[in-house]
């Protein structure tokens, strides 16, 4: 059975963060270069990677700071993972929306995510990552194992790449590419597609955030879910974009993903679907646990029963 030891898990949820990571690798042109080559390139170069404070800490003292450094290599170990390290001009030779593509291909075809597909309980695929000490046992170094609290958090890494993979799978206007250093074939769909569901996403979750935001209710982005509301009643909250073509879809897919996530967090949490806009599938859930609002213009809405479950969103 094959084990993986803990940088062959990844720990990078903003797959974008990766693509600045191989456009630091072909800057630098170096045959193998270190984490700290990377680090200090993305600092001189004031990369979009680069935090606020981490630019702050380099300005006032020429150094790296301990927590980029770790976010560096977090990320580097996630592009030898797509093994996209020494494959950098090639892939940034794509074009913005072919690179994404390629990624999606990548992700799915890379060993820890098919390993995790296969095992997606947190028993199975713990079995399949190395503790601390079976690490010290058979790799001689027990910090090439993960502790259960860390593997989780891992394992919403992955989960975050799973999404990442939906939304491209959401354009569906197909062309082929033929990639001949890789021998394999990319499948390019429709970019305005793809751009409009990452886009409606995003506004949901924003929209979401400030219109709690104004009752004095704070809620946070996971790793896994959307949006978490963390109070007297605990709610997940995942936001789907939603066209004619994939309603159906999109609505099957939050009800799996909210469930999911309540069985890997034992959580008690209520489980909230929000949609782009009202869908008529929406109507057959008006008596079920997980409940369904949706955009209307600058507010959101729901059937008269749900509103009353919901007095964090619809009370005045």
């Amino acid at each position: 059975m094959r084990k993986f030891i803990s940088k062959e898990v990844p720990q990078a949820n903003d797959i974008d963060r990766v693509i600045e990571i191989i456009v630091s690798i072909d800057r630098l042109n170096l045959p193998k270069p270190r984490y700290i080559n990377i680090a200090y390139d993305l600092l001189k170069n004031e990369s979009s990677f680069v935090t606020k404070k981490a630019i702050e800490y380099y300005k006032k003292t020429e150094s790296v700071s301990v927590a980029f450094m770790r976010d560096v290599r977090y990320y580097k170990d996630a592009a030898d993972i797509l093994k996209l390290s020494n494959f950098s001009s090639e892939f940034l030779s794509l074009t913005t929306h072919n690179q994404k593509v390629f990624l999606r291909n990548r992700i799915l075809d890379s060993e820890i995510i098919k390993s995790f597909t296969k095992n997606r309980s947190f028993k199975d695929f713990r079995a399949l990552v190395y503790t601390p000490d079976e690490a010290k046992k058979y790799t001689d170094s027990s910090k090439r194992g993960l502790v259960d609290r860390t593997l989780k958090r891992r394992i919403g890494t992955i989960e975050s790449w799973l999404k990442y993979c939906d939304l491209i799978e959401q354009s569906n206007k197909e062309g082929i590419i033929n990639d001949n250093n890789n021998k394999i074939i990319i499948i390019e769909k429709d970019n305005q597609k793809l751009e409009r569901a990452v886009n409606a996403h995003k506004e949901l979750v924003e929209m979401m955030k400030n219109h709690l935001k104004k009752k004095n209710v704070l809620v946070y982005e996971d790793n896994l879910v959307d949006l978490v509301y963390s109070g007297q009643d605990n709610i997940f909250f995942e936001m789907k974009s939603i066209t004619d073509e994939n309603k159906g879809n999109q609505l099957k897919k939050a009800l799996g993903q909210l469930i999911f996530y309540k069985n890997f967090y034992n959580s008690k949490s209520k489980l909230v679907v929000v949609l782009e806009k009202y869908i008529e599938d929406a109507d057959y859930l008006i008596n079920d646990d997980i409940d369904v609002v949706w955009k209307d213009g600058y507010f959101f809405n729901s059937d008269d029963l749900t509103k009353k479950k919901l007095k964090i969103i619809f009370n005045d």
